[in-house]
């Protein structure tokens, strides 16, 4: 149970303690009424951070603190006199693209010959011309593959009877081939289906195939897989020496199987800044969970500032604080009212302002090295992190909102996370400036629980885990899941475990372009000799 509120016997007070209690009345009103707007945004307001901001009006002077309110105009007028360009929108097109690789199906329609003559001189009318239109068709059915095996027996002796060999299955005695498993595997963890609404989906087709049985096979098809799980964690890992890891979580209810009861595990989301993410649970959010996930690596990792990350050794983990973070407590207080964040917001905006413009030149291919980036960064970030920090100052000093409001506790998790979020002004091999990108890869996660709601048992959880990885890494890369999925499931167990890097999605993608390569030297060498065949 919470903490019970302190009764207050009015009538065993005198004139003064009640003129006492009054500010402490006014105060946990206020307090009251801005957690209840908060609530209310949270419930039924908008979730998007994307708005426009105008710049507020200048603080009020404070005698007190002359000194730093000084150092903060100071400050403030080098942050506003750097000019940000613009972010500038594409066009949306209305219509769409076809990609060129789709397959096409001509159908031509031709005049019918009666009205061939002309109605004017009656000559026939010859062609002139095509007029094209196009429309995207789609056609999802599924087929019964019949493996016939020849069956041959000696005449002679009546006996010595020999079947050809079949084809080989993703799994035993299962019904289900690649393709189809990849199928559920792409619905379930890539479009957030549950297996209910898939088993109604298949039964509207006269298909009768039981959730029970795609969950079973999805599980099993899981654990086929975890050698690839295994080699993409170790690859992420791995990148924790020269690049950025983000890491980020969130929980989901677990059933305990057959047995009743449930309880919460902790999902984690670990991504390079590069490209490639793995998923990883635990039973709670400690500071055991990040421990045991880094597995005592050293290098750099960038976070909220949640106390279960206090617990990493500041000799192998350098912290990386997250600036979309600080942005939020002060979003939230200009939602419930109070303008005195409105500056605070507006200098982070032109933070990620000047990271839009290193991405828009290393995207134009001016890449830039972590040296140019630093000295970006100096020349137009610094000044309005100084900003921010006087600010902070002054308003930690002279508080000018309630103490307990969200204006003040952002103010508190920015200079508590202060030496973290100035990191990137002086290491180039941050990319980001946020968690943002960890956060999108852990939103498939939330997104898909609001639908199925659990996992059904640890085993369970457990699959989860090694596909929601195989699935979003081939997003991350670019790459269509459901293809990867049905080649992975069909290669998975003839490949010997010392190529099992081949089929993470960044190896089996390079396979590809090495395949695509071959071909091309085989269909270029078979031209040179065509050519002096052709010429004897």
């Amino acid at each position: 149970m919470g903490k019970q509120p302190k009764q207050v016997r009015v009538e065993e007070m005198d004139e003064t303690q009640m003129r006492d209690l009054i500010p402490t009345l006014l105060h946990t009103i206020d307090l009251l009424r801005t957690e209840l707007a908060d609530l209310r945004r949270g419930k039924f307001g908008r979730s998007s951070e994307k708005d426009r901001y105008f710049d507020p009006t200048g603080l009020l002077p404070f005698q007190e603190i002359e000194e730093l309110q000084a150092e903060a105009k100071k400050t403030e007028a080098e942050a506003e006199a750097i000019t940000i360009p613009e972010h500038t929108r594409k066009k949306t097109k209305r219509r769409l693209d076809f990609p060129d690789h789709l397959p096409r199906k001509r159908i031509e329609c031709r005049v019918p010959r009666e009205d061939l003559p002309c109605p004017c001189c009656k000559t026939t009318r010859v062609k002139i011309g095509e007029v094209t239109s196009r429309e995207l068709e789609r056609i999802e059915f599924t087929f019964v593959n019949e493996v016939v095996r020849e069956k041959v027996a000696c005449p002679k002796c009546e006996g010595e009877i020999l079947v050809a060999p079949g084809l080989p299955r993703v799994l035993d005695k299962c019904l289900l081939g690649a393709n189809f498993l990849a199928q559920i595997i792409f619905e379930r963890f890539a479009n957030h289906m549950p297996y209910a609404r898939l088993e109604t989906k298949y039964a509207a087709e006269g298909l009768s195939l039981s959730r029970s049985v795609m969950c079973n096979s999805t599980i099993r098809c899981a654990e086929l897989l975890e050698p690839i799980y295994k080699a993409i964690r170790e690859e992420v890992l791995a990148s924790l020496a020269h690049s950025v890891l983000q890491i980020d979580d969130s929980e989901v209810v677990q059933r305990n199987g057959p047995r009743p009861g449930e309880r919460k595990v902790n999902i984690w989301a670990i991504r390079d800044q590069h490209a490639g993410v793995f998923y990883s649970a635990t039973n709670s959010r400690n500071r055991d969970g990040p421990k045991d996930i880094l597995g005592g690596r050293r290098g750099r990792l960038q976070s909220d500032g949640h106390d279960c990350f206090d617990g990493l050794d500041p000799d192998l983990i350098t912290r990386i604080g997250c600036w979309a973070h600080v942005r939020r407590y002060f979003d939230k207080a200009r939602k419930v009212g109070d303008t005195n964040a409105l500056k605070v917001i507006d200098w982070i905006g032109k933070l990620f302002a000047v990271e839009r413009l290193a991405k828009k030149q290393a995207d134009a291919g001016k890449a830039l090295t972590d040296a140019d980036l630093v000295a970006l960064r100096r020349e137009q970030s610094k000044p309005i992190v100084d900003a921010i920090k006087a600010w902070l100052d002054q308003a930690q000093a002279e508080p000018p909102s309630l103490p307990g409001g969200p204006l003040m506790k952002g103010v508190g998790y920015a200079l508590n996370q202060w030496p973290t979020l100035i990191r990137f002004l002086e290491d180039g091999r941050i990319r980001e400036i946020s968690n943002n990108g960890c956060e999108r890869a852990l939103r498939k996660l939330v997104i898909g629980r609001n639908n199925w709601q659990w996992f059904g048992s640890a085993r369970g959880t457990k699959a989860a885990v090694i596909l929601m990885t195989l699935v979003q890494s081939c997003r991350e890369h670019g790459i269509n899941p459901l293809f990867y999925l049905a080649d992975a499931l069909r290669e998975i167990s003839s490949i010997p475990a010392s190529e099992v890097a081949t089929l993470t999605p960044t190896g089996w993608r390079r396979r590809l372009r090495q395949a695509a390569e071959a071909k091309r030297s085989q269909i270029a060498i078979e031209s040179v000799v065509r050519d002096l065949t052709f010429g004897r």
